[in-house]
């Protein structure tokens, strides 16, 4: 198992901005094919990316069952996070926003 401090990768930084901000708006998880097509990324990238974020056990999913795609962390924006946090930057998203794993 990966360490939830290595390395993001792109997609799985661009992954978690747009759960994040569904979760946050929406509060419905998307589906794998509504990733991919806000992200204009194949379905096979963004699965690749979703594998990586749930060995670092940051996202969790029902094998086989639509919108049950979760953030197990919780994120913040960089500048709100509680004093002493620790845990993943994930600076670089497309959005401009940095967050940081707090749980």
């Amino acid at each position: 198992m990966n360490s939830t401090r290595s390395a993001l990768t792109n997609t799985e930084r661009r992954i978690l901005a747009v759960l994040f901000r569904r979760e946050a708006d929406l509060m419905l998880p998307p589906t794998i094919r509504e990733l991919a097509e806000s992200l204009a990324s194949s379905q096979n990238t963004v699965m690749s990316g979703l594998y990586g974020l749930r060995d670092r056990g940051m996202v969790t999913w029902v094998e086989g069952c639509a919108r049950t795609l979760r953030l197990t962390c919780r994120l913040v924006p960089l500048g709100l996070a509680p004093q002493g946090a620790c845990g993943v930057r994930l600076a670089g998203s497309k959005t401009g926003n940095s967050f940081l794993k707090t749980g």
